[in-house]
């Protein structure tokens, strides 16, 4: 168990294993809350967010989510970054529409674009105290 699944337990979440498309190959470890679904990987200082779903439509889960990665900065100081890659969804314009929502949020409350290995990311630097 990493880090923030540690963190995670003391909370009384219980985060699952994450496989890729029903593969062997590990994706993450999926946690539920009432307001969202997250399935986050952890590489050393890195908290990578690999698939966020709204478990309502009351427009409270990106709120909750940012108010919930706040707390895990707080709590973990392993942590320097949290990195999203956001996919546009042109076949969707729904999720699309809620993609570039996130992008928006993680935007004002501090990300930056970068590009790792010739994606474009946003990284949410954990500045803490």
């Amino acid at each position: 168990m990493d880090d923030v699944g540690r963190y995670l337990q003391t909370r009384g979440l219980v985060p699952q294993t994450e496989y890729f498309l029903g593969s062997d190959f590990l994706l993450g470890y999926r946690v539920e809350t009432a307001h969202f679904s997250l399935t986050y990987r952890q590489e050393g200082g890195r908290l990578i967010l690999c698939d966020f779903r709204a478990s309502q439509s009351d427009g409270r889960a990106l709120q909750s989510l940012m108010t919930w990665l706040r707390q895990i900065v707080a709590a973990v100081p392993v942590l320097d970054s949290i990195d999203a890659l956001i996919l546009a969804a042109p076949e969707d314009p729904a999720l699309d529409q809620k993609h570039e929502r996130l992008a928006r949020v993680m935007l004002a409350e501090g990300a930056v674009p970068v590009e790792i290995d010739g994606d474009q990311w946003l990284r949410y630097p954990c500045r803490r105290g």
